[in-house]
């Protein structure tokens, strides 16, 4: 990937003379083409207005913990048209991709997303979104930003495993487009489930290799950015602790944040909660722990029988985080194991002789 050719590099005076312990001290800028950015943790970077006065936030907060190794690309150089912009940024997000660097995107379009997910055609393994939003953006037509999820559903069908919807707010979302879910098995999470259980959003965060995030999803009164008006939503902390979980996950490649309109917030209030946002996705990428290997003493496991089948769930439990996953495939089917992140609510009602609906639908997809 040729850096001078896709981004404009960060400004210069965005560059310089930030305090010691600062965000903006502890990140690494590219001014000139070169294979560095292959060696970073984290590639960040903006696409369209705005993203000078995200990083004025964002490089005057606080350094977290952990050894920082994250570049700022810029700004990625815009297409004709958004369209264009698109297949920009689904080259930039293959190139990151290929050489193990998390994209984290920062755009003023929600239809980026659709980007940022073409970026994983012919990734190593399939794609398993999640996205919150307040609507489902399914219009029919050609105009990508009022349907780049219909886009992305017909484009990348062959390589999508599962997609999640969270925060959705019911008033604005067409009931045949919860069927159309419930029809290809996907997961939707209200935005008063959200808010009643937060923590069970958390599995499915950690199931996913990618995340969007539309401001939409955010109420105005904490995000006045926020070009749908929407008066009801998540709260800034609430938005800030999804990035959280996001960081967390060792399977999450691909973050983007989209949607906003600065203009509409004279506060920089709205540039603050991104900024934010931002903060708690790396703070939570340096606390990620290796907790993939299931047969290794870093985890627990719990045996729950049942009458009849499946007869049994195995649960396993990181010593350490704390994290809860559930075997759904025990067979071994293509030589592999199925595990899924789960909750301790799910473990709790297995122990009642209730199969958890998160298992049943899991169970459905393993083939």
């Amino acid at each position: 990937m040729n850096t001078a050719l896709f981004f404009e590099p960060v400004d210069d005076s965005l560059m310089l003379d930030h305090p010691k312990g600062t965000f903006g001290a502890s990140v690494s800028f590219l001014v000139e083409n070169s294979g560095l950015w292959k060696t970073f943790d984290i590639a960040l970077f903006s696409i369209g207005e705005h993203g000078s006065k995200i990083r004025e936030q964002l490089f005057n907060l606080k350094k977290g913990n952990g050894a920082y190794n994250i570049v700022d690309l810029g700004e990625l150089k815009p297409g004709e048209t958004p369209e264009d912009t698109s297949l920009r940024l689904a080259e930039v997000s293959k190139a990151l991709l290929a050489s193990d660097v998390i994209p984290f995107i920062l755009g003023d379009k929600n239809s980026y997303a659709f980007g940022q997910y073409a970026g994983f055609e012919g990734y190593h393994e399939a794609v398993n979104m999640v996205n919150v939003d307040a609507s489902f953006d399914l219009e029919e037509g050609d105009d990508l930003e009022k349907g780049y999820l219909t886009h992305l559903f017909e484009y990348g069908e062959s390589f999508l495993s599962h997609y999640a919807h969270i925060a959705y707010q019911s008033y604005l979302v067409d009931i045949d487009a919860l069927k159309v879910f419930e029809k290809l098995n996907f997961e939707g999470v209200r935005l008063g489930e959200v808010r009643q259980q937060m923590q069970e959003c958390e599995p499915i965060v950690r199931a996913a290799n990618m995340m969007t995030f539309d401001v939409s999803a955010i109420k105005h009164s904490d995000f006045p950015a926020n070009g749908h008006n929407v008066p009801f939503g998540l709260t800034g902390e609430e938005s800030c602790q999804m990035l959280w979980y996001a960081g967390l996950s060792n399977r999450l490649r691909s973050v983007g944040v989209y949607g906003y309109d600065l203009d509409q917030d004279n506060t920089a209030y709205s540039q603050m909660i991104l900024a934010t946002m931002v903060w708690y996705f790396v703070e939570g990428y340096y606390a990620r722990l290796d907790d993939m290997d299931f047969d290794s003493d870093h985890y627990f496991k719990y045996v729950i029988s049942f009458e009849k089948a499946p007869h049994e769930i195995v649960f396993y439990k990181h010593k350490t985080s704390g994290k809860w996953w559930m075997l759904i495939d025990p067979e071994l089917k293509h030589n592999r194991r199925h595990v899924i992140p789960c909750s301790y609510q799910d473990y709790q009602l297995a122990n009642t002789g209730e199969l958890p609906e998160r298992w049943m639908k899991a169970s459905t997809r393993v083939v």
